[in-house]
């Protein structure tokens, strides 16, 4: 299971397992969705990182920064049903051609535009 919304955050190398606040989360979701699986033990557990952005849109630009510097990530846990798509934003981004998502997808601050910054949960 997995939670396509804001999480927590963590560092790579901590430990990786849930708290129970996310266990209820998880059983609440079951108990609408899998009504006979909310209240089974739970055999284990792992926390998985998820390459989330702050705002949900994937980043995809060159780093303001660092000459030469192209990051293409954000995919959230469902970046591989828009493979067809990415490997060519990607590539407008690395050789500067602007394209439909260019804007949205550029290299951006937190809370640049204030409607982003309100999906921001502060985590």
């Amino acid at each position: 299971m997995a939670n396509h919304g804001p999480g927590r955050r963590v560092k790579a190398d901590a430990q990786r397992v849930i708290i129970a606040s996310e266990e209820a989360y998880c059983r609440a979701f079951l108990a609408e969705s899998l009504p006979l699986l909310a209240s089974l033990p739970m055999h284990g557990s792992k926390l998985c990182l998820y390459c989330d952005t702050w705002d949900g849109d994937f980043w995809i630009g060159r780093d303001p920064e660092r000459q030469g510097l192209v990051v293409a990530t954000g995919g959230s846990g469902h970046a591989f049903k828009f493979a067809p798509v990415l490997g060519g934003l990607a590539a407008d981004a690395l050789e500067g051609v602007e394209n439909d998502y260019s804007q949205r997808f550029a290299w951006r601050p937190l809370g640049q535009i204030k409607s982003e910054a309100i999906r921001y949960d502060g985590g």
